[in-house]
């Protein structure tokens, strides 16, 4: 091996290898030799994926639908549905719950009784959630998890407590969202 091919780096080595690997691509597809050295790819797209969620009229999800009730346009012409599945996929989604003095008695005892409802039965156990509960201050109650036992537990069910703050200065949760495992875009 000459010291120029020991020095190249691993990224280059990886380079000159996509290169062959696309030149023998186009040879074995049948594709005429390249010209003047070099090296044609062609590629094309056979399926792409498109995710829908359906809504009624006053927000609630709508199941049971088949591939007959859907019409794709792509520029205005109508394309073939070629593959069509109506199953659910794992979601990940945060939740912010509000534990400010506005908060006691009656509302936060809702509060609590509705998490544990979305929880528990609406939400499946492969999806995954985050839960920060805030008054002048946010706090982190439970990260990414499929869990749900340390959001309903002792840690997760704060009493109301201090005011509300407007807006947090520093809001963690979106930073939070972009470290998702089950995004489905």
């Amino acid at each position: 091996m000459s010291d120029r091919t020991r020095r190249r780096s691993p990224v280059a080595r990886l380079g000159l290898g996509a290169v062959a690997m696309a030149g023998a691509v186009t040879i074995v597809a049948g594709a005429p030799p390249p010209q003047q050295g070099g090296f044609r790819f062609h590629t094309g797209v056979e399926l792409v994926n498109v995710a829908a969620t359906v809504i009624d009229a006053s927000g609630r999800f709508v199941s049971g639908l088949r591939q007959e009730d859907f019409l794709l346009y792509e520029d205005g012409e109508r394309q073939e549905i070629a593959y069509f599945s109506n199953e659910r996929v794992p979601v990940s989604l945060g939740i912010a719950l509000d534990t400010s003095g506005s908060m006691e008695g009656d509302k936060i005892a809702a509060a609590r009784q509705a998490l544990d409802r979305f929880l528990y039965d609406l939400l499946d156990r492969t999806d995954e959630v985050f839960v920060y509960r805030f008054d002048n201050q946010p706090e982190l109650i439970a990260d990414w998890t499929t869990d749900r036992r340390p959001i309903s537990d002792a840690p997760a069910r704060p009493a109301a407590r201090r005011s509300t703050t407007r807006w947090p200065r520093r809001c963690p949760w979106p930073s939070r969202a972009s470290t998702a495992r089950k995004r489905s875009w």
